[in-house]
Formats: C-alpha cells, sequence, structure tokens
C-alpha cells in the first residue's frame, strides 16, 4: 500500500510540471497555461517578472536552421509585445564653444517577446538656429575641438567620458553606434535591434558638439 502510494505521488507531481493547453470559448481565450512548482509576478517600481518553478527544460537554443523558444514565457512570446519606453529625453549641451567638447545624454530602453526581435530608428535633424546649422557626422568620427560637429552613440565614453554600454537583455547598438569615442547623426538610421526574445534592454544616448 505504501508502495503503490509513493507511485502515484510521483506520477502526479510528473504530470503537473508538464501540463500545458490552450483552452478557448466563444468569449474567451487561454492562450498558454502551466502548472509547475509555482509561479508569480514580482513587481517594483524599476521593474516587473514573472516567473515559474519545476518546468523541464527551458530556455533558448538556436542553429543556422532554426530557433527554439522552450517554457511557458517563451509561448507567451507568440503575442510579440513590444515595450519601448523614453528614460531620459532631455540632452542639455548647455552653451557651445569651439574651444571645448560639449556633451550630455539621454535614455531609453525597449524589451519585446517577439521571435524576430526588434530594430530602434531615429528620424531628425541637427542642431539648428535661425539659419545656423551644426554640421552632422554622416559617417561615425571621434571629437574634434574646434571643428563643427554633432553626432551621438550608444557606448561608454572616455573621450569625453560620458556614456554607458547597452545593459540587460539581448538588445545591442547598431553599426555606427556601437564604438566607443566614435559618434555619428544620420537620420534614418537604425541605431540598436536584437534577432530574439529580449527582456528590457537599457540603452544610454551620448551626444556631443
Amino acid at each position: 500500500m505504501k508502495i503503490i502510494t509513493i507511485i502515484t505521488l510521483l506520477v502526479l507531481l510528473f504530470w503537473g510540471n508538464i501540463c500545458l493547453a490552450e483552452m478557448s470559448t466563444d468569449n474567451f481565450k487561454i492562450t498558454s497555461d502551466v502548472i509547475g512548482g509555482f509561479g508569480t509576478k514580482e513587481s517594483s517600481t524599476s521593474f516587473e517578472l514573472g516567473d515559474t518553478g519545476g518546468e523541464f527544460g527551458t530556455g533558448d537554443s538556436e542553429s543556422n536552421g532554426y530557433k527554439l523558444g522552450a517554457g511557458f514565457w517563451s509561448v507567451v512570446g507568440d503575442d510579440n509585445i513590444l515595450i519601448f519606453n523614453l528614460t531620459d529625453n532631455v540632452a542639455d549641451l548647455g552653451t557651445l564653444s569651439n574651444a571645448a567638447v560639449r556633451y550630455d545624454t539621454a535614455g531609453f530602453n525597449a524589451a519585446t517577446t517577439a521571435q524576430g526581435g526588434y530594430v530602434i530608428q531615429f528620424a531628425g535633424t541637427t542642431l539648428s538656429f535661425e539659419s545656423n546649422q551644426i554640421d552632422p557626422l554622416s559617417t561615425p568620427a571621434g571629437s574634434s575641438p574646434g571643428s563643427e560637429q554633432f553626432g551621438f552613440n550608444l557606448r561608454a565614453n572616455s573621450t569625453p567620458s560620458v556614456g554607458a554600454d547597452p545593459s540587460g537583455g539581448y538588445g545591442e547598438a547598431s553599426s555606427g553606434y556601437d564604438t566607443a569615442n566614435s559618434f555619428k547623426f544620420s537620420s534614418g538610421d537604425t541605431i540598436a535591434q536584437v534577432d530574439r526574445p529580449s527582456g528590457q534592454t537599457n540603452y544610454v544616448a551620448s551626444k556631443k558638439t
């Protein structure tokens, strides 16, 4: 009798950890559910985390021919949710001078459940006042006091000492904006991207003139 009880318990535990199904009626649809050891959503003013426990074989894997997202949250990713936030939308360059580089930062973050990831592009014009315009850096270049130039990147720089590398998630700065101490400004460019589902990536745009 004790042996039968133990076997039954093991079967229930094993089955409970792998159940996943889609349920629907005319009025609602549950696309993804799981019975695991535990699961909850946790949040604070800075983050939100959805977690589960007791699942088998979770995680991302890929080769040249396929991409696999295993587990409850990867299945939820089929909803293709994109999150984008401006965390600092003001860059104050102060009073411009031809004797020194002026710089400041702005920030944004992005996350997605889409299997194909995301791309972030920007559009805009260079600094101007009335009929005067500062030349944008159409190709990446370093700081050059005394030269008329305006650009930005998404890296931590030492010349000048400003900015930060992308952090969190799988997001990366795109070509032209991914080299420290090298800046660019070309409207329509892709400045950041990721090719898979990704948690929040924080980006700091270092602007200099």
